[in-house]
């Protein structure tokens, strides 16, 4: 597993353009790709079905590249988006 950005304190995440309540900047995100598994969307449609009991928050496909996984302190929302350069959208292709 190859993290590219876990915690990021609030100067770091408005450098790399995150979101403003990023889930990075309480430690609750990570940014990962497992090339000895797959793709970061053959990832992210493994790890779906588990997203409940797993307690995951928000789970992304962004740009092709990479996987952002979230937890959350309260009851998580189970969110599958992908982010490319047209926007955000639910769910993967």
């Amino acid at each position: 597993m190859l993290i590219s950005s876990g915690y990021r304190c609030p100067e770091l995440n408005e450098e790399v353009g995150g979101a403003d309540n990023s889930a990075h900047m309480s430690g609750y995100a990570a940014d990962f790709t497992v090339p000895a598994f797959g793709d970061p969307l053959m990832i992210c449609k493994e790890i779906e079905p588990y997203m409940e009991s797993m307690g995951i928050d928000q789970l992304i496909w962004e740009y092709g590249d990479w996987v952002h996984l979230a937890l959350c302190a309260g009851v998580p929302r189970c969110q599958c988006l992908t982010i490319d350069n047209n926007g955000t959208h639910e769910g993967f292709p």
